[in-house]
């Protein structure tokens, strides 16, 4: 873990991108669903367990708690699983073995 704090950056402002140097990207995730908004939104997730998030629409961009990181990887692999049971049931509908 390091040692800079994430907490109290204001959106779409330069300490929200720049309290990140340093840290490492754990992984990227594009598509998420995050406060109200339907723009497309991403968010790349550090090993501190925070993430950094933006929109592609609006351009705007923001930190995550690890909760809130936590609770998008869930929801991620929540629906990962459903997909995977779904389209097992299509291959196996098809006579196919996954």
């Amino acid at each position: 873990m390091s040692d800079h704090k994430h907490e109290g950056k204001a959106s779409n402002t330069r300490e929200a991108m720049s309290t990140f140097i340093g840290c490492r990207v754990a992984g990227v995730m594009a598509g998420v669903e995050h406060g109200s908004t339907t723009a497309s939104q991403n968010v790349l997730l550090f090993e501190c367990g925070w993430g950094l998030g933006w929109s592609d629409a609006a351009g705007t961009h923001w930190t995550l708690t690890p909760q809130e990181c936590k609770r998008l990887i869930d929801r991620r692999r929540k629906d990962l699983d459903a997909l995977q049971h779904e389209l097992r049931d299509v291959l196996g509908a098809a006579g196919v073995s996954p």
